[in-house]
């Protein structure tokens, strides 16, 4: 009777251990399938604005942060911790203290979003860069099909920015972190992958009439000559993809997008009037109100505030960068952002010590996430935030960086012997 009793024992130890690794399977799982989904969304949140779409990757960093809640506060250090407090602080007053309903969402939405950046990811695993990778192909493919639609269709110029879009400048940063995704995740065939992206990013600049965009477009060459070390062949396949589209807008419709691009360099006093009336307005501000400049009167009031220094809007002002954070944050808010961008470069400098030249991408992320911020109003976009913060994504990508060069080195020394 013991032994049946005994057995009977053993029997449950075995089915209640099966269970119990069985539901830390499941428990991985899980926290893997919402990182992914992190990865994968973060991107789309810097280009695309229709409603389900929009709060995407706020809504993939909560899961994220209820799946997943173990490496909380990893990301936040120093000037971050001081930037995200202040970030807070901004978008709760402007909550309180908004002119209508909408206003107030936007900013209780943008408070949600800066206490949630303690749940973001330190670390970038081979799965999550293949997510990043795929959510980088879906921007950038979307960001070619939409525009070939509207020509095909008889579209008005630039029609999806009403609906779709947040705007070229905007949406070129999205682009750009698509390429540049591209360039160093890609494994296989990863050479011609990287010439194709940087190709079809130069056609979205054409596509979209962006100065922006082409510009940041072609920074990514140098990466793809540092992480492919092909100079000859990338120079070579460079001009015969240019030629190729230098011919195919030539030969369609497309040539009137071209002629207005070169206008966008050669004749831009009336398209940048705008940008320099609200640069102006900050002037007028510090003048008129230092206090008002230096703190701020908390978030999205540089809809309403900036009608009174000289903005011309029949409304609320859809501002540039410098002048929403100037307007909303004050000039602490601004060295705040600076301060922390200076500190995540610092890092990437000491994690990736043997690194060389491939920290460019890293560095390449920060500086124009410091750009796009003076020329349009990112601080509602996730990915914007995580590569700034000091411990952020610039420094995630610098050690998986780092990681895979010690095994290409450790590799050909185990081929060399």
């Amino acid at each position: 009777m013991a032994k049946h009793s005994n057995a009977f024992v053993c029997e449950q130890i075995i089915v209640s251990t099966k269970i119990h690794r069985s539901r830390k399977v499941l428990a991985f799982n899980s926290a893997q399938l919402v990182q992914n989904s992190f990865f994968f969304s973060v991107i789309l949140g810097v280009g695309i604005k229709i409603t389900p779409i929009a709060f995407l990757d706020l809504c993939a960093l909560l899961l994220l942060a209820f799946f997943d809640p173990s490496k909380r506060g990893a990301t936040l250090s120093g000037w971050g911790v001081l930037l995200v407090a202040y970030g807070m602080l901004t978008f709760a007053v402007g909550a309180f203290f908004a002119c209508d309903t909408k206003t107030a969402l936007n900013s209780a939405r943008q408070f949600v979003l800066t206490a949630s950046l303690a749940f973001l990811p330190s670390t970038i695993s081979e799965n999550n860069a293949a997510s990043f990778l795929k959510g980088g192909l879906f921007l950038l493919g979307l960001s070619i099909i939409l525009p070939l639609y509207g020509f095909f269709c008889q579209f008005p110029v630039a029609w999806w920015q009403d609906w779709l879009f947040t705007g070229t400048a905007y949406a070129s940063f999205g682009v750009f972190i698509s390429v540049l995704a591209i360039i160093v995740f890609a494994r296989k065939h990863s050479f011609i992958k990287g010439i194709l992206s940087i190709a079809a990013g130069l056609i979205v600049a054409v596509l979209w009439d962006s100065r922006t965009s082409t510009l940041m477009i072609l920074s990514a060459l140098p990466v793809l000559l540092v992480m492919q070390r092909r100079a000859l062949q990338i120079g070579i396949t460079g001009l015969l993809l240019v030629s190729l589209i230098a011919l195919a807008t030539s030969i369609t419709s497309l040539d009137e997008q071209v002629e207005s691009l070169k206008l966008t360099y050669t004749e831009s006093e009336d398209r940048d009037l705008d940008r320099k009336q609200q640069n102006a307005a900050v002037l007028l501000l510090i003048k008129k109100d230092p206090l008002h400049a230096l703190l701020g009167k908390g978030g999205y009031s540089h809809q309403f505030d900036m009608l009174h220094y000289g903005v011309d809007y029949t409304d609320k002002v859809r501002p540039t960068g410098l002048p929403a954070i100037v307007f909303d944050g004050g000039i602490i808010f601004l060295g705040l952002i600076l301060c922390s961008s200076i500190a995540a470069a610092v890092n990437v400098y000491y994690a990736g010590r043997g690194c060389g030249l491939m920290l460019l991408s890293p560095y390449l992320l920060i500086a124009f996430s410091l750009i796009i911020s003076l020329v349009t109003n990112v601080t509602g976009c996730v990915l914007w935030w995580w590569i700034i913060l000091p411990k952020g994504f610039a420094y995630a990508l610098t050690i998986h960086l780092k990681r895979r060069t010690q095994f290409t080195t450790l590799r050909t020394a185990a081929l060399a012997a």
